[in-house]
């Protein structure tokens, strides 16, 4: 899919490759022509740049990619190859569909083509993400990928949920409690 032996899209993969930190078996994909093709791709991009293979979108509404990390990551760019024009870019938000209205939109338009793209995200806004949900737009064209990274710094561990049990015993007969009656206070007046 690179073009020449000149080309940055034969360059190395970057360094900061946030690959190791995406939970791959939960990369979800919606209008995905062959299942796992975005799966498939993201792992192979992250070997090496000149990738054999692609992933397609079902029909010509576009293509949403949701990228889950195992821990706490800063975003700061983007690196794709593709036929789409607009990329959309939403960050801890696992409800995005084909057809959802963002408030704020964080969108991108690309050259679409045979070469790798570069985006770069302002990191002050993707300090702390640990899904990244990506939607991926033609004009109502179908499209394909040929090539996607995403790059940053981890920053930290995703919280866990922890187990607690909590046990409750009568109290012994020994036990003194108080009562109402000797712990009510009486006032009189002089």
């Amino acid at each position: 899919m690179g073009c020449t032996a000149d080309c940055v899209c034969n360059d190395g993969v970057p360094s900061k490759s946030l690959f190791s930190s995406i939970d791959i078996d939960k990369v979800t994909t919606i209008n995905e022509k062959d299942k796992d093709s975005c799966k498939e791709l993201l792992k192979r991009s992250e070997s090496i740049r000149n990738v054999k293979m692609s992933a397609h979108s079902k029909s010509n509404k576009g293509l949403v990619i949701k990228i889950p990390f195992i821990c706490k990551v800063l975003l700061n760019r983007i690196e794709i190859m593709t036929t789409f024009t607009k990329i959309e870019v939403f960050i801890n938000n696992q409800y995005v569909t084909l057809t959802y209205k963002p408030k704020v939109p964080e969108e991108y338009f690309l050259p679409g083509g045979d070469h790798i793209f570069p985006i770069t995200i302002p990191a002050y806004k993707h300090k702390s993400v640990d899904t990244l949900t990506i939607r991926l737009s033609n004009n109502d064209e179908y499209g394909s990928i040929g090539y996607l990274c995403i790059c940053g710094v981890v920053t930290g561990k995703l919280p866990k949920a922890i187990n607690v049990s909590y046990e409750l015993y009568g109290l012994p007969e020994n036990t003194k409690s108080f009562s109402k009656e000797t712990t009510s206070t009486e006032t009189h007046k002089n």
